[in-house]
Order: C-alpha cells, then sequence, then structure tokens
C-alpha cells in the first residue's frame, strides 16, 4: 500500500495500471492496491495464483512455506532455480521473481505454516489462500478467517485435475452493464447484489441429492480428500477396503448413492495426487485470482462456491455447495 501511495504522487500508478483501470475502474483499483493476501503453499498452482494477484495490482502478496525446495519442486514452479534446492525454502526461493513482476507490489515472505496460523496474524489480511493442506486444516483455517472478516481461499490440483473452494463471507458486489444510446455514446447501469457464502465446514456437510449431472471428478475428488483426512494418505491401487470405507460414510453423510463414486477415477487421481501440471495449474490458477481480484474490488459477481477441474475433458464445474438459492 505504501509503495502504491508514493506512486500515486508522481503519476506511476496510473502508467502501471493504465489497463487494468480502464477495464475496472480507478476505484476499484485503488481497493485492490490496499488489499493483503497470504498465500499459503508455494508450488505449481499457488505459484501461478501469486503471479496473477501481483501482475493484477494487488497490494500485498505475502507468502507462507517453510518446506525446503526439492528437485521435484522445479516442474512447474518456474520461481524456483536449481541452485535454491536444499538451501532455500519454497517462499524465499519464489520472492525476488515475484517481486520483479511488479515494482509497485509489497512481495514478503511470512514464516510458519497453516498449523501454526492464529487469529492475531490472519488480522493482517484481506484474504487467505491455503494450498496442499488437509480438510481438517483447511476448516480450522476458514473458521478464524470468517471471526475476522477474512475471505478464505482453498484449492488445490492433482495432475489433470483441480479443485478451489471460496467464502467470502457476506459478500457485496456491483455489476456494470453497458448499453448503446445511440451509435456515438454508451450508457451504463450499475446493479448491486448480495452473496452469503457458507463456512468451509457447512460446504463439506450439505447434502448432494440436488445435483444433477455433476462431473464424476467432484465425488472423485471428495472421496479421495475424506480418505487422506482419514488416513494420511491419497487412495490408490491396493486401496480397496479403505476406500470402500470412505465411501459408504461419505454416501451416508451426503445422502447419495456409493454408485456415484467410481472407484478407477479415484485411484486415477490418487495416482496423480502430488503431481503439478503447468497447463491445469495455469488454468485453475487464472480463475482462482480472478476471484480473489471479484472479492477485493467489488466489481462482477463472483463464484459461489466451489469448482472443480477435469483436465480430461478440459472443462470445469461450478457448484453450490450449501450456498443459499
Amino acid at each position: 500500500a505504501e509503495k502504491a501511495q508514493a506512486a500515486k504522487a508522481n503519476g506511476e500508478f496510473e502508467k502501471q495500471y493504465d489497463r487494468q483501470i480502464r477495464l475496472w475502474g480507478l476505484a476499484a483499483q485503488q481497493r485492490m492496491a490496499n488489499a493483503s493476501v497470504l498465500v499459503i503453499g508455494l508450488r505449481g498452482l499457488a505459484a501461478e495464483i501469486c503471479k496473477n494477484l501481483v501482475l493484477a495490482g494487488i497490494g500485498k502478496v505475502a507468502l507462507m512455506d517453510d518446506e525446503i525446495v526439492q528437485e521435484e519442486d522445479l516442474g512447474a514452479q518456474y520461481f524456483m532455480l536449481e541452485e535454491h534446492i536444499g538451501k532455500l525454502s519454497r517462499a524465499e526461493a519464489s520472492k525476488p521473481q515475484l517481486q520483479e513482476l511488479n515494482p509497485l507490489a509489497n512481495v514478503s515472505v511470512e514464516s510458519g505454516s497453516v498449523d501454526s496460523l492464529t487469529e492475531e496474524r490472519i488480522k493482517a489480511f484481506n484474504m487467505v489462500c491455503v494450498t496442499g493442506a488437509s480438510w481438517s486444516a483447511q476448516m480450522r483455517l476458514d473458521e478464524m478467517c470468517r471471526k475476522n472478516e477474512t475471505a478464505f481461499f482453498a484449492a488445490d490440483s492433482h495432475g489433470l485435475f483441480a479443485s478451489f473452494f471460496v467464502d467470502l463471507g457476506q459478500h457485496q458486489y456491483t455489476v456494470e452493464t453497458k448499453q448503446k444510446a445511440d451509435s456515438a455514446t454508451q450508457q451504463s447501469t450499475s446493479q448491486a447484489g448480495t452473496l452469503s457464502y457458507p463456512s468451509l465446514t457447512e460446504a463439506m456437510g450439505a447434502d448432494w441429492t440436488p445435483f444433477k449431472r455433476i462431473s464424476p471428478a467432484f465425488y472423485a475428488l471428495q472421496a479421495l480428500y475424506a480418505a487422506h483426512d482419514k488416513h494420511g494418505r491419497y487412495m490408490c491401487e491396493g486401496d480397496d477396503a479403505a476406500l470402500a470405507e470412505v465411501k459408504a460414510e461419505l454416501a451416508s453423510k451426503h445422502s447419495v448413492k456409493e454408485t456415484v463414486f467410481n472407484d478407477e477415477l479415484i485411484k486415477l487421481i490418487g495416482s496423480q495426487a502430488k503431481l503439478d501440471l503447468s497447463a491445469v495449474c495455469s488454468i485453475v490458477a487464472g480463475m482462482v485470482a480472478d476471484q480473489v481480484i471479484k472479492g477485493v474490488s467489488g466489481k462482477e459477481k463472483p463464484l459461489n462456491n466451489y469448482f472443480v477441474f477435469d483436465g480430461r475433458e478440459g472443462a470445469g464445474t461450478v457448484i453450490a455447495l450449501g450456498a443459499p438459492k
């Protein structure tokens, strides 16, 4: 925010963000410059999210990932270099190149992990985006964010598959439409709206029976995440007994038949669970960043509240999990 204020004084702000200001207006861009976002977990998906936020003009982007860079991190995380292996944390390795993307942004490193975060630390941020965390850790973090009126995002990618969840609490937004008044002029009209988001805990306890024609990847991912939370690993070949137990529990909890869960698909995603594909990360991170920008700027109606991407089809599905009609 301090950099943005200094830039405004000498005209750098308008020059740097000229295209964005033309798109969503100066007031929205200023709200973004005053925003502070914490991103947790700096693998491929989060790196793409951070890149988009920094370029868009989010004032402060804080990186949290104390894990030391390993060789496998270099595949889809282009901010990490071979010289970082075994020496720097993922967050420390990512910071310099992210900062170079936008001199008006403030890119910083926050020590700690999703499990060590406290409500006091969360108060410093308008939004928190966590990747690579367990369901239980995500739910705990979301509850702390809600207490502080901090927006919450949770995202994950697994090879060809990905998903993300959005909780903006009580969110007000404005949709602007332009219509031609005559051949030479345009008229703009604005319509205000409000969305009420359920917590992650509420969303993950919702009834699934209203869903029609939902992507099979949705059910497979829920089984995969539930199994990981319960057994500490992603289900793959040889996990038939544990998988059957998880499917029965989910079917009972969400009032659906066990046949909605495709064992082969669950195992396929499980075999790719720790794989980051650059193309998938780029597509889904662009969508996550877009929702963050909508949440901060108050411009346009954001997604409510869950998205699943299936790279086999190159398509995604938006699902209102536990959201009011």
